[in-house]
This record gives C-alpha cells, structure tokens and sequence, in this order.
C-alpha cells in the first residue's frame, strides 16, 4: 500500500516538473519571438514601420495571453485552494465574531 502511495506521489511530482519545463519553454519561446520581430523590425527589411509596429504588438498581445494562460493553468490552483484555506478562513470567521462579541459588549 505504501508503495502505491509513493508511486502516485512520484508520478504527481513528475507531473508537476513536466508542467514547469514546458511552462518555461513557453518564456523562452515568447522572450525569443518578440526579440527576433523587434530586430526585424528594426532591420525593415523594405516593409512600411507601421506594418511591424502592429506585427510586434500582436506578438506581444497575443504571446502575452498565452504565457499568462499557462501561469493560471499551473498555478492558479495553488493560489486558490491553498492547503487548510478552509481551517484558516474558519479560524478568521471565529475571530472576527468574537471580536464583534467584545465590543458588543462594552
């Protein structure tokens, strides 16, 4: 049984460590796209400036997107349901109705 539940642990951690490398991929990817686009741009290449402002920006928006969309994806869960959330949020209730109680009754 034991092993089961490090197997299972295990596979979550490789899961996990799965998710980071392909999140960072996706920086790297995003940092070298909008670099390369800003060189060109730079360069011209014969094209109007407006043509790569808007082809920079769409990179930059759309690339943007994505990279915060794959942050919610792999840490959102973390940030929301944090462990014991319930128990802390429980214990901050108690304590604000008690102190509500005590100046009541003053």
């Amino acid at each position: 049984m034991e092993e089961l539940f490090e197997k299972a642990s295990y596979d979550r951690a490789r899961k996990r460590i799965n998710m980071l490398k392909d999140f960072y991929r996706h920086i790297l990817t995003f940092i070298t796209v909008n670099v390369l686009t800003f060189v060109a741009g730079l360069i011209g290449f014969g094209l109007h400036p407006a043509v790569w402002y808007n082809c920079l920006i769409g990179t930059l928006l759309v690339g943007s997107l994505t990279v915060f969309a794959n942050a919610v994806v792999l840490f959102g869960p973390q940030l929301i349901y944090k462990k014991g959330w319930e128990q802390q949020k429980m214990l901050e209730i108690i304590e604000e109705e008690e102190r509500k109680n005590k100046t009541n009754k003053k």
